[in-house]
């Protein structure tokens, strides 16, 4: 899990992540040093704006699959990156617009 907040860091290693790394501007390099240089096989991105969409790509390891969750940014990835790596980009809507609106209020 990559994240800015140590509080969720910390839940999600009582919750069973293998490794966490701190957003701190070189999650990126850490999750590639985590992964011996090939990144991580799937990315979940639950932010996508703000540069993490743009981390979660970069972290992504060829032949992986990165998931756009959240929303609010714009994923610009040329097409010969995506096709000469054979990545994956899948979005997903998940629930409903009430959903999002107790997501964002528990978030606070």
């Amino acid at each position: 899990m990559v994240d800015r907040n140590p509080d969720a860091l910390k839940l999600a290693e009582q919750l069973g992540a293998r490794h966490t790394v701190v957003a701190d501007g070189h999650q990126v390099d850490a999750v590639k040093d985590l992964t011996g240089g090939r990144g991580a096989e799937v990315v979940l991105d639950f932010v996508a704006e703000q540069g993490a969409e743009a981390d979660a790509w970069n972290m992504t390891a060829r032949a992986g699959s990165y998931f756009v969750i959240g929303y609010g940014g714009t994923v610009e990835i040329p097409t010969l990156d995506i096709i000469s790596t054979e990545r994956n980009i899948i979005g997903n809507i998940v629930g409903t617009y009430n959903d999002l609106a107790e997501l964002m209020a528990l978030t606070q």
